[in-house]
């Protein structure tokens, strides 16, 4: 894990961006989701910064019911892409 003060290396970063358009390539995720599959401590930053890059990614606000009845406000992200850039982007994955 990263330091506060520490960053990680830019290649690192390019790849933890790469995992999380093949992991929303293939359906919608939550942050939480992303963290997991992704390893990526700030899922968020990497949107925003794959946002800049031109990707669509939107985020629907979810409504989760806790065991105590509390209600927990969730993102859920949705890559928006073409059948062409879902081929390229797979392949990229695969070449990664």
């Amino acid at each position: 894990m990263t330091s506060a003060t520490t960053k990680p290396p830019a290649g690192a970063i390019g790849f933890q961006n790469l995992r999380i358009l093949a992991r929303l390539t293939a359906s919608p995720a939550t942050g939480e989701q992303l963290q997991r599959d992704c390893q990526c401590c700030d899922p968020i930053a990497s949107i925003e910064t794959l946002r800049k890059q031109g990707h669509h990614i939107t985020k629907h606000r979810l409504h989760r019911l806790g065991l105590d009845g509390s209600v927990a406000h969730v993102g859920l992200y949705v890559l928006k892409v073409s059948p062409a850039q879902r081929v390229a982007l797979m392949e990229g994955v695969g070449n990664a």
